[in-house]
C-alpha cells in the first residue's frame, strides 16, 4: 500500500507543477516574451563621438541578468560622413574574456550578429537599430558590444558616447581596438558609448521557477501533513522528534 501512496503523491506533485507551469506561462509578462532592456544610457546628454573606420573598433561592455535572455535589439546613437559611398556598419559580442576584463573573442565568429547598410545611417546624427538579431546569452554574464565597419570608403561612421556613467546597466567598460581586435586598450568606466540593449527573457526559465516553488511547497504541505497524522497516532517521525545529542 505504501508503494500505492507514495505513486499518489508522486503524481499530485507532477499535476500540481503542471498546473503552475500553465499559470505561471499565461500570468507571467517575462512567459509572454516581453522584451526588456539590459543597459540604457540613451537619455543621457551625448559628449561626442566616436569615428569607426578600418581597424578601429569601439567595445562598450554590458551585462546579462540571472535570466536567460535572446539578443532582440541594439540602439545606437550614430551618423555618417555625407562622403561615404560604400561599407556598412556590424554588429558583433564578444565575451569578456581578455586580459584585465578586456574583450576576448566573438561569440559568433566572424559572422556578425546584424548589419546596417550604408543607406540606413543618417548624415545627421539619429538613433538606429540593429533588429532581427537572434542570439542566447548567458546568464550572470559579462559582454561587450562591438561595431565594425568593413568596407568603408570616403569617410567614417561616427558613434556617440557621453561622460555620463548614468543609466541602466551603467557604469560599464568600454574599450577600443586600433589593429581589428589584435590588441585593446584597458577598460575605462568613464565616458561609455551611448545604447540600449534589449533582449528577451526565455519563458523557460520562470517556467521552471514556478515548478520548483510548486513542488517545494507541496513538499511542505506533505510533510506538515504527515507530522499531524503522526502526532495523533501517538508516533513521532522526523519532523517531530527531538533531536539526539550525539556524545
Amino acid at each position: 500500500m505504501s508503494t500505492v501512496f507514495q505513486c499518489l503523491e508522486r503524481s499530485r506533485c507532477a499535476a500540481t507543477a503542471v498546473l503552475v507551469f500553465a499559470i505561471g506561462s499565461a500570468a507571467c509578462p517575462v512567459a509572454r516574451a516581453v522584451p526588456v532592456d539590459l543597459a540604457n544610457n540613451l537619455a543621457e546628454a551625448s559628449a561626442g563621438y566616436l569615428d569607426l573606420f578600418g581597424g578601429l573598433w569601439p567595445a562598450q561592455g554590458f551585462a546579462t541578468t540571472a535570466i536567460d535572455a535572446t539578443i532582440s535589439a541594439v540602439t545606437v546613437p550614430m551618423r555618417r560622413d555625407p562622403g561615404v559611398t560604400s561599407g556598412a556598419s556590424q554588429l558583433f559580442i564578444y565575451d569578456a574574456g581578455g586580459e584585465g576584463g578586456r574583450p576576448g573573442s566573438s561569440i559568433t565568429g566572424e559572422t556578425a550578429v546584424g548589419s546596417l547598410p550604408l543607406n540606413v545611417v543618417p548624415t545627421t546624427t539619429s538613433n538606429v537599430t540593429f533588429t532581427g538579431l537572434n542570439l542566447s546569452l548567458s546568464p550572470s554574464t559579462s559582454y561587450f558590444v562591438v561595431l565594425k565597419t568593413p568596407g568603408l570608403v570616403g569617410g567614417s561612421f561616427r558613434w556617440d558616447y557621453t561622460s555620463s556613467t548614468g543609466g541602466l546597466g551603467f557604469p560599464s567598460p568600454f574599450a577600443s581596438s586600433l589593429d581589428s581586435g589584435a590588441s585593446w586598450f584597458t577598460p575605462s568606466l568613464t565616458d561609455p558609448q551611448q545604447m540600449q540593449f534589449v533582449a528577451v527573457p526565455e519563458p523557460a526559465t520562470y517556467a521552471l521557477a514556478f515548478v520548483a516553488l510548486a513542488c517545494g511547497g507541496y513538499a511542505v504541505v506533505r510533510r506538515r501533513t504527515a507530522a499531524v497524522r503522526a502526532t495523533k497516532r501517538g508516533t513521532p517521525n522526523a519532523a517531530t522528534a527531538p533531536m539526539i545529542a550525539r556524545a
